[in-house]
């Protein structure tokens, strides 16, 4: 059974807080629409039975879920922040009740649907219109990159993570398996002489001192960690044939427990094998494996390689493609997770501006973005849509006619209009974690950035209706 909201006490008074952004979202979150694109989520995971305990209302969710994030609390010092501060228990109104445990909270954010947080974010931009902060007249469109959470990806981590994954694995499985099966050592683990290969990989890695003649030491440390690598591949494939022993034993298996590590084991497998692949393919054979072959973690395999042209150590990104829409007052009235690779940025440009106009009603006056948005597709379709001003720079050769428009008054205004996008996307990385992302899965990414974006709109929402109080 689903609880919309707690009943305030009445004996108790209500606590003064002193955060004025916390005081301007209080009213601003009782809005309808939004209480109910969360309620619509909820109801499908809560049963219909008035059995057991008592659910986390609905109400309660949403606000704990956009203090967490405005806080930048990890969802354990949520929750002793709340349950410790009386005005935070009357502003998420949980009152006197049970705060929700760091592992519900959890749980809870995650029924949410990105679908669901684009449409929350649209009734967001709806609320900015009826207060008159923002009427979407002006648009910029850049582009950003949030990581995964996942450490540096290196062919000798790489096997190591799936001989140390695959092993562990096996323990659980051996329970389940016949004594003479296990009397092969089918469930032995090799991750102690995995990383000690790695070990001597990254030993072998190190910059020969400068006595060393650089010929013999480069030419000694090849063939040193040539021989290491094939140690490591080795084990790593005793470990996947273990794995895959495994895994056709457990298939009549009618355990729960161990139908889940045999689900387990056919996620892992494939993915240890295109590891040993590509190490093969890099250390051995001296391939270059373009980057849309490639595995760069085991438990995020969604993650991909993004280089951008930045200076050392950022030079290569991993993670996600973000692109980012904004309109005037710093509000984000859209956003684009890029699922695969780094695909230039000009394709990107049309759904966004069909979906300004779908939103706000009409096309924005100025539309302003960098040379990788350009295309004289986009401007011809800009001006169809009836952009007036369109303040994206040409790439390659300029004709004269197209140099003297950019050097007109109006084109300089939009790009200094456009530079503001980058302070906007770096403020919003800072203070709703933006930078990388802690959550498993795609899905659980693309929640990340939108639960991000809606709290920081929300945010800007309540102070500059603070400001005009």
């Amino acid at each position: 059974m689903i609880i919309d909201r707690y009943d305030p006490p009445v004996e108790i008074a209500e606590p003064t807080l002193s955060d004025p952004i916390l005081q301007e979202l209080d009213w601003i979150l009782d809005d309808s629409p939004l209480f109910a694109l969360v309620r619509r989520d909820l109801k499908q995971h809560y049963k219909p039975s008035r059995a057991g305990r008592h659910p986390v209302p609905v109400e309660v969710t949403l606000r704990m879920t956009v203090l967490r994030r405005r806080k930048k609390w990890a969802y354990r010092q949520a929750e002793q922040e709340v349950r410790d501060n009386p005005a935070y228990r009357w502003w998420v109104r949980v009152y006197d009740h049970a705060v929700p445990d760091h592992s519900t909270l959890n749980d809870l954010e995650r029924l949410i649907r990105p679908q669901t947080l684009h449409r929350m974010n649209d009734r967001v931009m709806a609320l900015a219109q009826e207060y008159h902060i923002t009427q979407g007249y002006r648009l910029r469109v850049d582009s950003s990159v949030t990581e995964s959470n996942i450490h540096y990806p290196t062919d000798s981590s790489l096997l190591v993570d799936g001989v140390r994954v695959l092993s562990r694995l096996l323990e659980r499985a051996a329970p389940f398996l016949p004594a003479r099966l296990r009397a092969t050592g089918v469930c032995s683990n090799h991750t102690r002489s995995a990383r000690r290969r790695a070990r001597q990989i990254a030993q072998l890695s190190r910059p020969a001192a400068r006595w060393v003649k650089r010929s013999q030491a480069a030419e000694s440390k090849r063939k040193a960690v040539q021989k290491a690598y094939v140690e490591l591949m080795d084990i790593a494939r005793t470990s996947l044939a273990q794995a895959q022993q495994v895994y056709s034993a457990l298939q009549d298996c009618a355990d729960p427990l161990a139908q889940r590590v045999r689900h387990q084991l056919g996620e892992f497998m494939p993915l240890v094998e295109q590891a040993i692949d590509q190490a093969v393919r890099r250390i051995l054979n001296g391939e270059a494996v373009p980057a849309s072959a490639k595995v760069v973690s085991l438990f995020e395999p969604h993650t991909q390689i993004i280089q951008r042209g930045k200076a050392p150590p950022h030079e290569t990104e991993f993670g996600h493609k973000v692109n980012y829409a904004e309109v005037e007052h710093g509000l984000i009235s859209d956003w684009q997770v890029i699922a695969k690779g780094n695909p230039p940025d000009d394709p990107l440009l049309p759904p966004l501006l069909r979906r300004h106009r779908k939103r706000f009603g009409h096309a924005p006056r100025l539309l302003a973005g960098d040379r990788g948005v350009f295309s004289p597709e986009n401007e011809d379709l800009a001006r169809q849509m009836g952009v007036k001003h369109i303040a994206i720079p040409q790439c390659g050769q300029r004709t004269p006619q197209r140099q003297a428009q950019e050097k007109e008054r109006w084109f300089k205004k939009g790009q200094r209009f456009r530079n503001g996008i980058e302070g906007r996307i770096s403020v919003v990385k800072r203070t709703v974690q933006l930078t990388r992302c802690p959550y498993r899965g795609l899905n659980g990414f693309e929640r990340w950035i939108g639960w991000g974006i809606l709290v920081a709109n929300l945010v800007v929402i309540a102070r500059a209706l603070h400001k005009r109080h």
